[in-house]
């Protein structure tokens, strides 16, 4: 089943410098986002994810965490998440104060990992293979991503296929997805 997300969008710079790591990656043979079409496909912080959520929570959620934005962050190195295939992701280092806030969100949105440690990151590749990963790290380490400003919030809706921007550029703005 889809989940709802809760996710932390970047400024347009911040947005281009992740778009052209996913390029790079392509270029290298790499899979990873840049060949998926969908407008929703956008580089991201996810906040929180659940199996439902409703407007009031994810308004709710746009509140709390609107007086914290934008915020400059860092990029780290890349590293890894391990599962059915490795996840190249760049781990972001926020404000204790945002840690705060989507602490609270993800136990108000019963995100099933809520009782963990959040562990806010910028998804490069999502299904690389081992034999893969010292490319894809030579590819990204050619051109390290530093800094970058979170500067907006969405709700992805997997049931109506929608993106509602709340916090940010074009906050209340709907897109559809069909």
């Amino acid at each position: 089943m889809a989940r709802h997300s809760l996710d932390l969008t970047l400024d347009p710079v911040g947005d281009a410098v992740v778009r052209g790591c996913w390029e790079r990656l392509h270029a290298a043979g790499l899979a990873s986002p840049h060949g998926h079409a969908s407008t929703s496909n956008r580089p991201h912080v996810t906040l929180a994810a659940a199996a439902t959520m409703s407007a009031d929570l994810a308004a709710q959620a746009g509140a709390a965490v609107e007086p914290l934005l934008p915020v400059p962050v860092e990029l780290g190195e890349p590293a890894t998440f391990a599962g059915r295939a490795l996840v190249l992701h760049l781990p972001v280092v926020v404000p204790e104060e945002l840690r705060t806030v989507v602490d609270g969100v993800r136990r108000a949105a019963q995100d099933p990992r809520a009782d963990e440690p959040w562990a806010p990151h910028v998804t490069l590749v999502a299904r690389l293979a081992l034999e893969d990963l010292p490319r894809a790290l030579a590819v990204v380490e050619e051109e390290p991503p530093g800094a970058v400003v979170l500067a907006g919030l969405t709700w992805w809706d997997p049931q109506a296929r929608t993106v509602t921007r709340l916090v940010g550029p074009d906050a209340g703005r709907v897109e559809h997805h069909p």
